[in-house]
């Protein structure tokens, strides 16, 4: 054998022996079956010859447990109305050297898990609504698994219409805000999932919204005043303004007469002057005996 037939040789092993590699790891490569919950689900072994069907197998779930009682004649496992505890991979063995033949991984959907962990802050106006939703991976991440979604819904406790929240919630959100509440009331507050198998259980919350503040400073302030009111402290405080207004009125009337009085002291002096100088004056006011009387006097204090 020359060197161009060992280099042949060699050629030949590689491809035959790399398509045989292929050809056991395409045996082994993990099938996805996605079966809808209380559904029935048949694995099949054997994809090629009745041969191969022939052969002494035997099946194990999650590499642990073996199974015997749902396999059938074709060597194919039969599981029927699974549940989500099903879920998990299916291996299927040959007995004379334990190899695989086929792995399946089954995934049991069914309906999305409640929400945990919610809770509802407030203020005045605004509730935030915060919670924790469990995903399954293997669901939400491939195009056969069902898709989950949120709604939420809250209501006065008052009233039986319940609000929607008008937009969608994402599966991945953990908080939702609800705008335009009214002060001081209680809201009872619902939360759940859903997809196409079914709904979650709800989950309610109720939640009290807060007090407006200028309300509650005038309460508080109001009930403070009550709190520290004495009849007879308020009767003292009446009666002193009372007295002290009086005083204020009083003082100004007499203020007022005496500015007047003032004002009218040079006309009463300047009067003798005049009658005095001119016994003619006349007093327009006076009745003629008053008249004549002052007439006399004046001539007679003229002559002296």
């Amino acid at each position: 054998m020359n060197l161009r037939d060992i280099i042949a040789l060699l050629f030949l092993l590689g491809v035959y022996g790399g398509s045989g590699q292929d050809i056991l790891n395409n045996e082994a490569d993990e099938d996805t079956y996605f079966v809808n919950i209380y559904e029935n689900l048949t694995l099949p072994c054997f994809l090629y010859t009745e041969e191969d069907a022939q052969e002494s197998i035997y099946w194990r779930w999650e590499g642990e447990h073996e199974i015997g009682e749902n396999v059938l004649e074709d060597s194919s496992l039969a599981l029927s109305n699974v549940t989500l505890l099903n879920t998990g991979r299916y291996v299927c063995h040959r007995e004379e050297d334990d190899s695989v033949v086929r792995s399946f991984h089954v995934i049991v959907v069914g309906p999305p898990e409640a929400p945990v962990n919610v809770s509802v802050h407030t203020s005045t106006v605004v509730a935030i609504v915060t919670w924790h939703l469990h995903l399954e991976e293997d669901w939400e991440g491939t195009v056969q698994g069902p898709k989950t979604s949120l709604h939420l819904r809250y209501r006065p406790l008052t009233s039986l219409q319940w609000h929607h929240l008008p937009h969608h919630i994402s599966p991945t959100q953990c908080r939702e805000n609800i705008l335009h509440l009214q002060p001081n009331t209680t809201y009872e507050v619902q939360l759940w999932a859903s997809n196409r198998l079914g709904e979650s259980d709800t989950v309610t919350v109720l939640a009290t919204t807060q007090a407006d503040h200028s309300e509650m400073e005038m309460a508080k302030r109001l009930e403070e005043s009550l709190n520290g009111f004495r009849p007879g402290v308020w009767v003292a405080a009446v009666a002193a303004n009372v007295m002290a207004a009086g005083s204020l009125v009083a003082c100004y009337f007499h203020h007022r007469h005496r500015k007047s009085g003032e004002t009218e002291d040079p006309e009463k002096i300047e009067l003798v002057p005049n009658i005095i100088e001119n016994p003619g004056y006349r007093f327009p006011d006076l009745d003629p005996a008053h008249q004549a009387f002052l007439n006399s006097t004046a001539i007679a204090a003229a002559a002296v």
